[in-house]
């Protein structure tokens, strides 16, 4: 058995439900991980943790509950104890063949669609009362496919909409699938294609659901954009985005029911599209009870703070490309030009959460995003 102290410090931010990862030399370690678990020293609460091997390293994954502004807190992380702890409302993960369905105990989290479709996206997300935040595949954007990756204008290819003569993103291979009672991972490999099928860039994408006891999900994107075949150019246009959300029709501001907010305070399509801003969150109802689904743009994101193509009609997109559209100014051009052999990275958080952006504490989950808490090894 071996115990590792170590402390967490919130610095000068009130957090909760916090996810951190941190890792540890096996050297360090001593002995193949086996099981483990995570003790608060202060109040003997045990703290479920999910580990991974990678190289020499051994990776800890859990959740701090809360800490208050300046608070530091020491654990424990015991390895190999033997511990025969049961935790409420494990993750799991079903995989029929066409989508990855994943799971928080029984409640059914989302459903990531990989097979027969356009793109790959996620839908059902579903709200802490089980209705889906999202929409998928509307009358009126039938390529609006719920929470999904994609962009307009790729070597001239659309990859947005589903009009005659696009573009596909193509599942290739889920390089990991996996689950516990912290979070579920799926890693995949797709490749970006025109409409005969020839390749234009490959995409590494993983997505971490966190399992977030009050069902108020963080949901965590990797992209990566690879020129494996040629230079890859990235048009301007307003259609499209590397992460797009379209919500539940209940909850569009067109409804008489929702509201866009971005972080600068910007309220609805008239003050957020086509602006800059660090985070964007849609809010509305959901059988009479008011939710909301946030995306946070990283600040190593490339053109970081993000544009936004977000409509009053239910589209919020961080499009980073649209320029001369968000400008209003044709002399401007988002264009990019990714070199061939060379990859483009992308992080977001998705945050869905109960009440509007000021009661579910928005802008405090993105500083937590952006600035997590630190953690010292102390033995």
């Amino acid at each position: 058995m071996k115990e590792i102290v170590f402390s967490v410090n919130g610095g000068g931010h009130d957090r909760t439900y916090t996810p951190l990862v941190f890792s540890l030399e096996k050297q360090k370690i001593g002995e193949e991980v086996k099981d483990a678990y995570i003790l608060d020293m202060e109040t003997n609460e045990v703290l479920p943790v999910q580990f991974s091997t990678e190289g020499s390293y051994v990776s800890f994954a859990f959740l701090v509950p809360s800490l208050r502004s300046f608070e530091s807190r020491r654990y424990k992380l015991l390895i190999n104890k033997g511990c025969n702890i049961e935790y409420v409302n494990v993750m799991s993960v079903e995989d029929d063949g066409s989508e990855v369905k994943v799971f928080s105990g029984d409640f059914h989290v989302l459903s990531y669609k990989y097979a027969n479709v356009v793109k790959p996206y996620i839908y059902p997300v579903r709200a802490p009362n089980g209705v889906s935040i999202t929409d998928n595949g509307p009358k009126d954007h039938i390529h609006h496919r719920s929470l999904y990756v994609a962009h307009g204008d790729v070597n001239g290819v659309d990859i947005w909409s589903e009009q005659p003569g696009h573009g596909f993103i193509k599942h290739k291979k889920f390089q990991k699938v996996v689950s516990g009672p912290v979070y579920t991972e799926i890693e995949a490999l797709n490749v970006w294609t025109d409409k005969d099928g020839n390749p234009l860039l490959d995409e590494h994408r993983k997505v971490k659901v966190w399992n977030i006891p009050s069902r108020e999900w963080l949901i965590d994107f990797e992209i990566s954009l690879e020129a494996s075949y040629s230079d890859v150019k990235f048009g301007d246009t307003k259609e499209g985005g590397i992460l797009s959300v379209r919500v539940a029709p209940t909850m569009t501001v067109d409804s008489g029911y929702g509201k866009l907010v971005n972080s600068w305070g910007g309220i609805n399509e008239k003050e957020v599209w086509g602006k800059r801003a660090m985070w964007c969150d849609y809010i509305g109802m959901l059988k009479n009870e008011i939710f909301g689904i946030a995306v946070f743009d990283h600040y190593k994101n490339f053109r970081y703070p993000t544009y936004w193509h977000a409509r009053d009609y239910g589209l919020m997109t961080a499009n980073m490309f649209g320029w001369s559209y968000f400008t209003g100014d044709k002399s401007i051009c988002g264009d990019y030009l990714l070199e061939k052999g060379k990859s483009l990275n992308f992080k977001y958080r998705v945050y869905v959460h109960k009440g509007d952006h000021i009661t579910a504490k928005v802008n405090s989950k993105f500083i937590s995003f952006i600035y997590p808490p630190t953690i010292t090894i102390e033995t």
